[in-house]
């Protein structure tokens, strides 16, 4: 990576002294590496651990609005915490969006360790429960000749409720509250994060099925002045920083074959478009003002992180001794 992308994080290994403290959501450590034809990458096996943190400021919310893992009948906290992954590799965005789409109608039928079972169709079997915490995308790959466990995203379900006896605005800033460079030279993993969130007013707290799954998907800016289409056609040397959400033709890969990005390629059409831009690459991820939500109103949100394998920064050498926490701030208006 151009050493300018480095600077920002110059100071990271003396920042991490001073943050210890800080809940860790993901933390990766090169210990092996594994080609991927598929996503055009090398990707790289690590340890995460910690937790992802979803708080109400006190401050500033004044009792009006909860958190809670259901809809109804379930504690309301100010704090909720997710458990981190246990190892984690890059994962393209389709198989990602195609694992949520399995809990569109709430929750599934799980085997005795809590995971969800496919059916003979391949598909989970919806409960008519709600969905609820964590249920992050596990899969296995082949590293030194042996089967490794690995995550491939951290999925969190939750539920913000309107305690005010009016109709409320409030705020969703999320960011990295803690990251940690790698300690060789490698692509910034936070070059190649991806987070979508789901966000839907619960119109019936009788029924897990939502008629709508809204959802952004949000990333940082290109590294690399690689054309869209309609940019290389109209002016070569136009430069589009702006980032695919997932699969698209590598100009750097493949010069001469592949000419633009075309983010039109993605198989998964919701998928077929670009991300919001992070607000800044090495800390504040997105800010977010929401529409009133009447009293007693409730929202769920499905939180989805995950290191895309089709962005252009996801290749080379694995990185080694990074740690990434993020956290979810809500506060009302």
């Amino acid at each position: 990576m151009d050493p300018k992308y480095n600077q920002r994080y110059a100071k990271g290994a003396k920042y991490a002294r001073r943050r210890r403290n800080k809940k860790i959501a993901l933390i990766i450590a090169g210990i092996g590496t594994v080609g991927v034809t598929a996503l055009s990458i090398i990707a790289f096996l690590g340890r995460v651990s910690g937790n992802f943190t979803i708080r109400v400021d006190p401050r500033q919310s004044d009792g009006q609005i909860a958190l809670s893992l259901l809809p109804v009948a379930s504690e309301e906290k100010s704090i909720l915490k997710a458990n981190g992954l246990n190892s984690a590799v890059p994962t393209a965005a389709d198989d990602v969006y195609n694992y949520c789409s399995e809990f569109f109608d709430g929750d599934v039928e799980r085997d005795v360790n809590g995971d969800p079972v496919k059916n003979n169709e391949g598909h989970f079997t919806p409960t008519g429960d709600h969905l609820t915490g964590e249920n992050s995308l596990h899969g296995k790959m082949t590293s030194n000749g042996e089967d490794v466990a690995v995550d491939r995203a951290i999925v969190y379900t939750f539920y913000l409720k309107n305690k005010a006896f009016k109709e409320i605005s409030y705020n969703m800033d999320m960011a990295l509250t803690y990251y940690h460079e790698p300690t060789n030279k490698a692509t910034q993993p936070s070059d190649y994060l991806r987070v979508m969130v789901f966000e839907n007013e619960v119109t019936d707290v009788t029924s897990p099925a939502s008629t709508t799954h809204d959802f952004t998907v949000y990333g940082a800016a290109n590294t690399s002045s690689w054309n869209t289409k309609a940019g290389y056609e109209s002016d070569p040397s136009y430069d589009d920083r702006r980032e695919c959400i997932s699969q698209f033709y590598n100009p750097q890969l493949n010069p001469t074959k592949y000419k633009y990005r075309d983010p039109s390629l993605e198989s998964v059409p919701a998928l077929r478009g670009y991300c919001e831009p992070f607000i800044t690459s090495d800390r504040e991820l997105f800010s977010k003002k929401f529409i009133p939500l009447p009293t007693s109103g409730i929202m769920r949100y499905t939180v989805v992180c995950w290191l895309e394998g089709y962005d252009p920064d996801c290749y080379g050498t694995p990185p080694q001794g990074v740690e990434l926490a993020f956290g979810i701030n809500f506060t009302v208006n």
